[in-house]
């Protein structure tokens, strides 16, 4: 197995960037590499992220954006496209566009993925076996629509060109206080890991960081943990503050950007470029470009 590079904390949070629900400009993540001339220029990707469809955000509703998003030109990408052009092995289309659902809910894979691909679009599938445990022991929502999604729908989205990704369960800032040691962190990312890999044939290689009201609760030991797992890991942000380690602070903080936060309450342009045209209740959906 070809070893992973090994980044600096900017680096691998600003390579997560890409997945917060915020359009990220993009440069060089692996330690010190340059990319190639065409890679190197700025590049905004949005990034949609969602727990599936339900009563606030309407298949209808997923729809419109859909077709906005074809309209305006734009192509899907995966995991593994975004991580090749990152390392300078690959190439991007002229409009990126990326499509991340968490958790593995029935929705995503009766209702979005077969109108997904009536557009031309693909998507990207966090599972977090903690949903599975706590939520699926109700085999319906109601008498039509199943609450999960099968090993099965889940197989099919891998085969249709879905990234299928990791992602915990608990709040990871509050995890780290209880479990400075990480244990408990590597105990559910194994668990996580395992069913992956039983179910799928997969052993996933890219990493959705839990969200919450903040946006992101981020900790060391889960950071690091994650760089050794895993190729990216994904954050999510809305607004300017963030958890780390048990403590709210600025998300530009975090990064290390300078400059005061956007008037929207997003980080500093410097870092992300951010105009967001829709924003619903996080969760279940931001839409940002």
């Amino acid at each position: 197995m070809q070893e992973k590079p090994m980044w600096s904390r900017r680096q691998f949070v600003t390579s997560s960037l890409v997945g917060i629900s915020l359009t990220a400009t993009l440069r060089s993540v692996l330690a010190g590499a340059a990319l190639q001339e065409t890679s190197r220029q700025a590049i905004r990707i949005p990034i949609t992220m969602c727990h599936g469809i339900n009563e606030r955000f309407t298949l209808e509703r997923f729809e419109q954006y859909l077709r906005i998003a074809r309209d305006l030109g734009f192509s899907t990408i995966n995991y593994d496209q975004l991580y090749l052009w990152l390392t300078g092995d690959g190439r991007l289309p002229d409009r990126p566009l990326m499509f991340d659902v968490d958790h593995p809910v029935g929705s995503v894979a009766s209702d979005m993925f077969p109108l997904m691909r009536r557009y031309g679009f693909t998507g990207n599938l966090f599972v977090n076996t903690g949903y599975f445990r706590e939520s699926c022991e109700n085999t319906l929502v109601d008498a039509r629509q199943p609450r999960c999604a099968t090993w099965d729908q889940i197989r099919q989205l891998m085969a249709s060109g879905w990234t299928i990704g990791a992602h915990t369960h608990p709040n990871l800032s509050e995890l780290s206080l209880s479990d400075p040691d990480g244990e408990a962190l590597r105990s559910e990312m194994d668990t996580n890991d395992a069913w992956l890999e039983e179910h799928l044939g997969l052993r996933p290689q890219y990493f959705a960081f839990t969200g919450n009201a903040t946006g992101v609760p981020w900790s060391t030991v889960a950071d690091l943990e994650a760089k050794r797992r895993y190729r990216l890991g994904r954050l999510w942000i809305i607004g300017s503050q963030c958890e780390t380690d048990g403590t709210v602070e600025r998300y530009a903080d975090f990064v290390e950007a300078s400059g005061p936060d956007e008037a929207d309450g997003g980080p500093p342009l410097p870092v992300i470029s951010r105009k967001i045209l829709h924003s619903f209740d996080c969760p279940p959906w931001n839409w940002n470009v």
